[in-house]
């Protein structure tokens, strides 16, 4: 970044489309944690939401240990029922890297087994072409196999809607899930805004994305 500005000087362009912006916010962590704390390359900080604007604003950490070639975050997580998170953790879907479109690999380790004991998952995204994504999750040695159908289309929205103010296109992609022979698959699946959000009996994913007129 060039110059120096204080936080909330910067502006993003009102003609760049959404969905060229941004994606989830990060600030959303701070649901489950209360400090986190980031390594990567030259940069050592932690953001702590019990300091002003301590979501926002890096407080650096020198002392962090860096690994070449990896962004580390740690969190600091609010107490909680440690068998309700590995629970949510051991529930996360394949279908969660579905419009995540820079996240490939996701890997998950501790007490997740039904007696506490420690277990490995990892979440795999492939796309062999445009069209096609594979979705692999291997837990405890045991590998499961999904794949979907992606197009995209755009539609007319209403642009004086007060919420959505001067916005008169949405991007919609739809997910068609298949079988491993890559045949229609009928069966019950989520409404995403990149992440899921909750299914309402369709039997395609389907995504929503806005963008400015």
């Amino acid at each position: 970044m060039k110059g120096e500005k204080g936080i909330g000087e910067y502006t993003r362009a009102s003609s760049a489309p959404i969905s060229l912006i941004g994606s989830l916010g990060f600030k959303s962590v701070f649901k489950i944690a209360d400090e986190v704390s980031i390594a990567s390359g030259i940069y050592t900080f932690k953001l702590d939401r019990n300091q002003k604007l301590g979501m926002i604003t890096p407080i650096w950490t020198p002392s962090l240990p860096v690994e070449v070639g990896w962004t580390n975050f740690d969190l600091l997580l609010k107490s909680s029922d440690p068998k309700a998170l590995s629970a949510h953790l051991k529930g996360i879907k394949p279908s969660l890297f579905l419009f995540l479109r820079r996240l490939r690999c996701l890997t998950i380790k501790g007490p997740l087994g039904s007696l506490g004991e420690e277990v490995s998952i990892e979440i795999h995204r492939s796309m062999f072409n445009d069209d096609v994504v594979t979705l692999r999750k291997v837990e405890d040695g045991h590998s499961s196999t999904e794949k979907y159908f992606k197009t995209k289309g755009i539609a007319k929205t209403y642009p004086q809607e007060d919420k959505r103010k001067d916005i008169s296109e949405s991007v919609v992609v739809l997910a068609f899930p298949l079988t491993e022979n890559e045949e229609p698959k009928i069966s019950s699946q989520d409404v995403y805004a990149f992440l899921p959000l909750r299914s309402y009996g369709f039997n395609v994913c389907v995504y929503l994305s806005s963008s400015f007129s």
